[in-house]
């Protein structure tokens, strides 16, 4: 028998992460044509082409970087409470008959929308680089979490214990918002979520300004300054990045996320 000789090797510093394959990224119920030679892009939204749901409009196809083939329907019913997040994401793509299909991101996502009867499910997990094992950051990491996972058996640790007497005060939720879906290419479409503390929000309902950043989406995220408008009884954004409204085509609408 002849033995055979591998030679592992390691890297300690490049940042890995456990991604979770799904059938979605090989999923085409409408059998969209996929473009995926470098013109395919282009081809795809020639003419102006943005996703839009009618024949003039939609995608001529799918490439690698308009990546749409999901069933918006997957993820969401009328009336249930995901459809909405899957009616905003979603772009319209000519099949071969050319009628225009309702379809949604297929690549792979940190998250997947919910889906009715499921959930939501996350499908990237990073991993923490070996070369941080033994250093003094993450063994303090590693004690804090122990000790708030466990803070009653831990207590007399603490300097400042927490106290189980009288009325524990109750925190305020952060308000959570979203904007409208991009609507430039670069960088196509999206939308970002701003999250709001609860004394920022208090002070905004008051007409008073206030700034935040946006969630990353598509590699950037917006820093904009944001009010309540009693009279339209709307939330909006009155600079985005410094301008008047912001590059990418959001509008200047914010939706609030009970």
């Amino acid at each position: 028998r002849v033995c055979k000789q591998y030679h592992p090797k390691y890297s300690y510093a490049i940042p890995l992460e456990i991604i979770y394959m799904t059938p979605l990224l090989s999923w085409n119920p409408y059998n969209l044509n996929f473009h995926g030679d470098a013109r395919g892009d282009a081809y795809v939204t020639a003419g102006g082409r943005h996703g839009g749901f009618n024949a003039s409009t939609a995608f001529t196809g799918i490439s690698e970087k308009n990546f749409y083939m999901t069933p918006k329907e997957f993820f969401g019913e009328i009336g249930h409470p995901v459809y909405k997040e899957a009616e905003e994401s979603a772009v319209g793509v000519l099949d071969h008959h050319h009628n225009v299909q309702k379809v949604l991101p297929s690549g792979t996502r940190v998250f997947l929308p919910s889906i009715p009867g499921v959930g939501r499910l996350r499908t990237r997990y990073p991993i923490a680089p070996l070369f941080r094992e033994g250093s003094s950051v993450y063994k303090e990491l590693d004690a804090l979490k122990e000790l708030v996972n466990f803070i009653d058996s831990h207590s007399n640790l603490l300097q400042d214990p927490p106290s189980l007497v009288g009325k524990v005060p109750q925190l305020q939720p952060d308000a959570h918002f979203r904007t409208t879906l991009a609507t430039k290419d670069p960088p196509g479409r999206h939308y970002h979520e701003l999250f709001i503390e609860h004394a920022d929000y208090e002070r905004a309902l008051r007409h008073e300004k206030i700034t935040v950043e946006t969630t990353q989406e598509s590699s950037h995220t917006h820093m904009v300054e944001i009010t309540y408008d009693s009279h339209s009884h709307h939330w909006v954004i009155t600079q985005c990045d410094g301008e008047q409204h912001c590059w990418d085509g959001h509008s200047n609408m914010l939706t609030k996320i009970d």
